[in-house]
């Protein structure tokens, strides 16, 4: 870094002396090592001022801003702030010379940063008729005809692009498009070899990279909602998350495959692994739920107050109402459950915690009133016709 620095510093003394297109080159090159895109994508610009004709200058210039704002900024510029200091750039380098690399360049900017879809198309083919055999390019193009619901021709681009060179990234985007050809299939048959030909895309994908994480995520929701194999799904989102220990996707999984089992405790761990929920996200219900069943009645509560502050949640009463009915708070669980038969009519069950709390509370003559609509809604109910008789005979 230091000798870097004392280049550049060298550099600039001459470039005041007589600036001239190579020393900005030279400066501009160093600055792109030290990341200071800004003060390349400068330095391209006074190349310009005196070469107008320099169609690398336009090149680089476009590809500085991109790295400056996008890649070390994280910005999220407008699309006409993209479209100037990048599109108009690429473009005036086509003017004045053709090269595959502005052609994919633009092709990659429309794709990804402006969902021009149809713009993005028309250069990638520019880019293939001018160098057919670019990889990078090749696979850009199945991307967009992916994007585009043009399948087959997305597989044929990453059919080439891989008789080139296997790559972890193209047989990863091939077994995307096989699963999207395999969503408009009417044919069986047909369906389940695209959904084997993703898997076995996938499997080399992680082949070639074992730390595809996107890769891994891709097999487990195949594996597990078309093949129904979920232990080996849950194989791939454990190797996720040792990973990328936080990836909010797979802590989701395992705390929904935990919840399935009963396994409350690790649904709380991975729901936990998660960060922050929003108070409607299902998962905080879940996370309750859990806590009960933990008899940890307390935070269960706390979640369905907050829950309840937010959201007229019908289901959320419910679930309080046991909460209060465990904590013999009995009138606050009469309350619940019956707001929840207000928001929900059809229910039946309730009647028989709610009876149950009025019991507790030691209101017989309510409780059996409740109870004996409990037994019209459900008749012959033996834990129902249990808790009437041990009232009626206590």
């Amino acid at each position: 870094m230091e000798n870097i620095s004392k280049q550049i510093k060298k550099i600039t003394k001459s470039i005041n002396l007589i600036p001239t297109k190579e020393l900005y080159r030279e400066r501009a090159l160093l600055y792109n090592k030290l990341e200071k895109f800004d003060l390349a994508m400068n330095d391209y610009e006074e190349i310009i001022k005196l070469d107008p004709k320099d169609y690398n200058a336009y090149y680089e210039r476009a590809c500085e801003w991109y790295n400056w704002k996008i890649y070390y900024l994280d910005e999220s510029p407008s699309k006409e702030s993209i479209k100037q200091n990048t599109i108009m750039y690429l473009k005036n380098s086509l003017k004045l010379k053709e090269t595959s690399k502005s052609c994919y360049r633009i092709a990659e900017i429309y794709f990804n940063l402006l969902q021009e879809d149809e713009e993005a198309l028309k250069y990638c083919k520019k880019a293939i008729l001018i160098s057919p055999n670019e990889i990078e390019t090749l696979k850009l193009l199945g991307e967009v005809y992916n994007e585009l619901e043009e399948y087959n021709n997305a597989i044929k681009m990453f059919n080439s692009a891989l008789k080139l060179c296997e790559d972890s990234d193209t047989f990863l985007f091939r077994g995307i498009t096989y699963c999207n050809l395999a969503n408009h299939m009417n044919n069986d048959c047909d369906t389940i070899t695209m959904y084997k030909n993703a898997l076995n895309d996938y499997e080399n994908a992680l082949r070639l990279d074992s730390e595809n994480v996107v890769a891994y995520m891709k097999m487990a929701q195949l594996l597990e909602s078309v093949f129904n194999e979920t232990q080996q799904a849950i194989k791939c989102y454990k190797k996720i998350l040792e990973l990328e220990p936080y990836n909010e996707r797979a802590n989701e999984a395992m705390a929904n495959y935990y919840y399935d089992i009963g396994n409350y405790k690790n649904v709380i761990k991975y729901i936990n692994k998660i960060g922050v929920l929003d108070s409607l996200d299902y998962l905080e219900l879940r996370k309750a739920e859990s806590y009960y069943e933990l008899g940890k009645y307390n935070e269960a509560l706390e979640i369905y107050n907050r829950i309840l502050k937010i959201k007229n949640d019908k289901i959320v009463y419910d679930y309080r109402g046991d909460v209060y009915l465990k904590l013999g708070e009995y009138d606050k669980a009469i309350s619940d459950y019956e707001n929840y038969i207000k928001l929900s009519p059809e229910a039946k069950g309730v009647y028989y915690r709610l009876g149950l709390a009025y019991k507790e509370k030691g209101d017989d003559c309510s409780a059996l009133k409740v109870l004996e609509k409990a037994l019209e809604l459900l008749p012959a109910n033996e834990k129902i016709l249990k808790l009437i008789n041990g009232i009626k005979y206590k």
